[in-house]
């Protein structure tokens, strides 16, 4: 289930607590937007986000209402997943560097490209520029587990869109 955290770790100022029933009394608790399950050992199984909230660049973002606020836009693309791809810097060293990329899939009957710029215009004055995909590449079909989620593992990285031009433009952070 949805994993709730309380007690002394709460900040001062949480806006996300709840009130929720533990056995007879009701604690205030922090909804975390993890899933998590008791193994029988009574270790604690995290199992990945409810959410679709990541962080970029030290932002939290929902990937998921900006997806929704394109696909509402532009009804050339019938299916869509942002997600955060990774790089490290000009060295190899250091820390990672981090980009917001858009992965489409136009419906079969479209034969314009919709690019980066595109996506920009609708966005810019609706979210922030952190919310903006730094790359957009189209795909056949967005890649699902088993279980019919996005199989993030199966997307292209971020080497293999620089290596197909074709599909992508990048522009600089505005």
């Amino acid at each position: 289930g949805e994993l709730y955290i309380s007690g002394n770790v709460i900040a001062e100022g949480d806006v996300k607590t709840e009130m929720i029933k533990s056995g007879n009394q009701s604690v205030n608790a922090l909804k975390t937007g993890d899933m998590a399950v008791w193994l029988p050992s009574g270790d604690l199984d995290l199992l990945g986000r409810s959410d679709n909230m990541t962080k970029l660049r030290g932002y939290r973002i929902n990937t998921r209402d900006i997806e929704e606020n394109i696909m509402a836009k532009l009804p050339a693309i019938s299916a869509i997943c942002l997600t955060v791809l990774k790089n490290k810097d000009c060295d190899g060293e250091g820390q990672d560097i981090q980009h917001l990329a858009a992965f489409i899939v136009l419906h079969d009957n479209v034969k314009t490209k919709i690019d980066r710029q595109a996506i920009f215009k609708i966005l810019k004055s609706e979210v922030p520029y952190y919310m903006i995909p730094d790359y957009v590449h189209e795909l056949k079909c967005i890649p699902l587990s088993a279980n019919g989620k996005v199989d993030h593992k199966s997307l292209p990285s971020l080497n293999q869109i620089l290596l197909s031009q074709k599909n992508v433009v990048k522009q600089p952070h505005h």
